[in-house]
């Protein structure tokens, strides 16, 4: 059946007016929590609490934020959360990309069945590994130590994995060659496969970053000194400091979060990028 230029003009306009406003709902639905978090975070305690809840402040109390900042001491809980976050990422990048480009571009006996089995790791419930994570720190005598949080996370099984999928999309034409112009091994992986991968550097990187910035259970286990603790640890504390109050936690959550939506906000394109390029391709 023939269909006007203007009739389908007018179906794609519907078409995309609609699409726009499901976007608009999904995204409203998705930042409502968080948008909600920081309007409490700038309440009084009297609003914190009232029934009905309330969503804006009358007046913004941004001296919660600054009264939350002294209370978990944001210097230096900053400091131990970057230097694990930031330690862990690092480590992840290193050991993850020469374990893809591996997995990728060499053929060794038993490469399909080592790589099967480290997927299966992934299946392993974090819980089960607490107690030999904890034995293991113990062991080395690093436990109640920054170092003693990132162990477990300094290389992962996914990290490889989504390395592994990039790596494979790096041109054999190219590392050839390097070959045959005389390049090291370590010389094409860092000259010529890392540069080609920077999506999934990127991708990996923020993924382990934001993990062990939200971390929780594993310092929480670890950690026994005050002033080595991260910023979840800290924020979880102020529900007893002192007797604070619902906002004044929601303030601490509120300075923990906000630099977590900044990195997400810096590397969007990226995220995009590299879940997309990522595939499912063997």
């Amino acid at each position: 059946m023939f269909t006007s230029p203007r009739l389908l003009r007018l179906r794609i306009k519907v078409s995309d007016f609609f699409l726009h406003v499901l976007v608009i709902v999904v995204v409203a639905i998705i930042a409502f929590p968080f948008l909600y978090m920081l309007s409490m975070a700038l309440m009084t305690e009297r609003e914190s609490v009232a029934v009905p809840a309330r969503l804006l402040p009358s007046v913004p109390q941004w001296g919660n934020l600054f009264i939350a900042w002294e209370r978990i001491d944001a210097f230096r809980t900053y400091g131990n959360t970057l230097i694990v976050a930031c330690g862990s990422t690092l480590s992840v990048l290193f050991f993850s990309s020469m374990a893809g480009y591996g997995f990728a571009k060499f053929d060794f006996k038993g490469k399909n069945l080592l790589f099967a089995g480290l997927l299966g790791t992934m299946t392993i419930p974090v819980f089960i590994n607490i107690i030999p994570w904890y034995w293991m720190i113990n062991q080395l005598n690093i436990n109640n130590t920054l170092p003693g949080v990132m162990f477990p996370s300094l290389v992962t099984a996914f990290g490889i994995f989504l390395m592994r999928q990039f790596m494979q999309d790096v041109p054999n034409d190219l590392i050839d060659a390097a070959r045959v112009d005389g390049a090291s091994e370590p010389t094409i992986y860092l000259r010529v496969a890392l540069p080609l991968t920077k999506p999934a550097l990127a991708t990996l990187g923020a993924f382990t970053f934001l993990a062990h910035w939200n971390d929780l259970l594993w310092p929480l286990i670890t950690l026994s000194d005050r002033s080595k603790w991260t910023i979840n640890l800290v924020v979880l504390s102020l529900q007893g400091y002192m007797g604070a109050s619902r906002h004044m936690e929601i303030a601490g959550a509120s300075l923990a979060v906000i630099p977590v939506l900044i990195l997400v906000i810096v590397l969007q394109r990226y995220f995009v990028q590299g879940t997309t390029l990522s595939g499912m391709k063997g």
